[in-house]
Order: C-alpha cells, then sequence, then structure tokens
C-alpha cells in the first residue's frame, strides 16, 4: 500500500515517463526540462545504477573511423556521412562543456590500425584521408581531421600491422562519471530518477 505521502512525493501525475535511465534516457530528459522547464519529467531504471550499454563503451569519445566513415558515405551517401558525424561532434563538443573534467574528457585522438593482410594500401589510404579531410572540415574545423601516421607504427611497437591513421578529434571520457554526473544534473534540473 502506498501512503499519501509517497503517493504526494512519488506517483503524481507526470507529463513525461521516461523508461531507460542510460545515455539516451538522461539526455533526453535533460534536453526536454531545458527546453520546458515547467514540464514534470521521471525517468524509470530497473537498477539502482543503469547497468548496460551506457556505462560499458570503455570510454570511447568518437565521431567515426575512416574507415567507418568511408563505409557510410559509400551506403547512406557524403551528405547523410558528414551530417551524422556532425551530430556526433557536437555531442562529443556538448559532453566537453557541460561535464568537461568532471568526466575525465580529453581529446587526446585515436589511430585505426590495418593489418598486413588488409585490404587497403597506403595510397588508398591518403586518398580516403584526403576525401573525408576535405568532407569534414566545416564539422572539425580542421584541415587534416584524419592522416596516415605509418612513421608512429614503429614507436608504438604494433606487430603484423602496415598501415595506421591518426584523427586527433576523438578521445575518451569516463562513462561511468559521466552517467553519474548525467544523473544528478537531471534531479538538479526537477527530474525524478
Amino acid at each position: 500500500m502506498i501512503s499519501i505521502w509517497e503517493k504526494e512525493a512519488f506517483f503524481t501525475k507526470q507529463d513525461i515517463i521516461i523508461v531507460g535511465g542510460g545515455f539516451a534516457g538522461l539526455w533526453a530528459a535533460f534536453y526536454l526540462k531545458k527546453k520546458k522547464p515547467h514540464l514534470k519529467i521521471t525517468v524509470l531504471e530497473k537498477a539502482a545504477v543503469p547497468a548496460s550499454a551506457s556505462t560499458r563503451n570503455a570510454g570511447f569519445a568518437c565521431f567515426g573511423s575512416l574507415t567507418e566513415l568511408i563505409h557510410d558515405a559509400g551506403v547512406m551517401g557524403a551528405a547523410q556521412m558528414v551530417d551524422l558525424v556532425a551530430l556526433r561532434f557536437r555531442g562529443l563538443k556538448k559532453i566537453q562543456k557541460h561535464f568537461g573534467a568532471e568526466v575525465d574528457f580529453s581529446r587526446c585522438g585515436g589511430f585505426e590500425l590495418f593489418g598486413n593482410n588488409d585490404q587497403y594500401t597506403g595510397k588508398d589510404l591518403l586518398n580516403h584521408c584526403a576525401y573525408l579531410n576535405a568532407l569534414l572540415r566545416s564539422v572539425t574545423g580542421s584541415k587534416k581531421t584524419f592522416r596516415l601516421a605509418d612513421k608512429k607504427l614503429e614507436k608504438f611497437g604494433f606487430a603484423n600491422t602496415s598501415h595506421m591513421v591518426q584523427t586527433t578529434g576523438e578521445g575518451y571520457l569516463h562513462p561511468g562519471k559521466l552517467l553519474r554526473s548525467l544523473g544528478q544534473k537531471v534531479q538538479s534540473m526537477g527530474v525524478q530518477v
């Protein structure tokens, strides 16, 4: 049986109920509350802490690897791929703006490795880098979002690796800290979790 106090504090009529307290649910609550502060919003989570993909993504803060984006451009077209990267890139900027050091966010860059038996030649990779760099310059603000970094292979000591592509726009964060901080933020905005 629910007491009148529990009913008034926790079970009043809500404008929006979001099922799932992971990144998707909490970001949805954040932006809904930001856009319409008067809304009564509740986020329902089945566990004491969200225990799913949100806290198990290894901390990658990425917008897409060279080969992923080349593939996407071939499947969905260059314009849609650029739009998708723009959304991801803006998402990383928003995380950095709202939470930054609090979630160990760092744009340390990233690398994509290509094995000795891989289908890509150095010339292919240079061409792909040039193609994507031209397409993504307006999104990332960089002339060289991707670059061939084969000279670093020996320093890193990767065996059976013939090529390496570096990107400077990506990085890492602590997904558990981000989820915790995002949860605290939405609660401070009046969202019930």
